[in-house]
C-alpha cells in the first residue's frame, strides 16, 4: 500500500481533496451531508475536488468532482439542487453541468459518456471558455440531455463537440446501459 492510501469500509468519512480507487471487485457508495450520494463503481478513480453546502444560503453551495477514469453515478442532492451553477463533474476530457439530477458517466483518457436516469445534464468539451477549474456548466459547444430518452450523450478527443447516441446504436452505450441498469437494480 502507499504511503497515505487507506481502504475505506462503512461509515469511512471522506473529505474534499480524497480520491477514491476502486479495482474490479469494489464499489463504494458516498453519502453526503446534504443527502446527494455518489456512487463509484468498480476499476475507476474519482476525486473529491470540492464539497461546500451552504445549508442556510444554498446558493452558496459548490460542488465539484473529477472522474479521471471508471464509472460514476450520482444523484444531486441539496447543494446541486439549490446552487445548479455551482456543481460540475469533470472527466479527462468534458465538463458536466446538472439540472437538479441522477445521471451516469464513463470516462477514459480518451472519450466520455453518459446518461440521465432523471433531470438534465449538460456536457461541454474543455476550451478558452470552458475551463477545469470553474464550476456550474459550459455554454460552449454543449449539448443538453434529459431523462425522458434512453439516449446517451458522448464526447471523443477527437471531437470538437458531444453527440447523441441513441443506445441501440452503440456497443460502448450498450456497456453503459447493463451499469446504469446493474445500479439502478442496487440502488447504488
Amino acid at each position: 500500500s502507499q504511503a497515505g492510501r487507506k481502504r475505506i469500509k462503512s461509515g469511512t468519512e471522506i473529505h474534499v481533496g480524497d480520491q477514491i480507487t476502486t479495482r474490479s471487485n469494489g464499489t463504494v457508495l458516498i453519502n453526503s451531508i446534504d443527502d446527494a450520494s455518489i456512487s463509484v463503481r468498480q476499476d475507476s478513480h474519482l476525486e473529491i475536488t470540492n464539497y461546500k453546502y451552504d445549508k442556510v444560503n444554498q446558493q452558496n453551495s459548490r460542488v465539484k468532482f473529477n472522474l479521471v477514469h471508471g464509472v460514476t453515478r450520482s444523484i444531486s442532492g441539496a447543494a446541486a439542487k439549490g446552487a445548479r451553477e455551482q456543481f460540475r463533474l469533470n472527466t479527462p476530457i468534458a465538463a458536466i453541468g446538472v439540472r437538479g439530477t441522477d445521471f451516469v458517466v464513463s470516462a477514459t483518457d480518451s472519450s466520455t459518456q453518459a446518461q440521465v436516469n432523471e433531470g438534465i445534464i449538460v456536457m461541454a468539451p474543455f476550451s478558452v471558455n470552458c475551463s477545469t477549474a470553474s464550476f456550474g456548466p459550459c455554454l460552449a459547444n454543449s449539448l443538453e440531455l434529459n431523462g425522458t430518452s434512453m439516449h446517451m450523450i458522448a464526447l471523443d478527443v477527437n471531437g470538437s463537440n458531444p453527440r447523441i447516441l441513441p443506445a441501440s446504436q452503440n456497443r460502448g452505450a450498450e456497456v453503459l446501459q447493463r451499469k446504469v441498469r446493474s445500479q439502478l437494480a442496487n440502488n447504488a
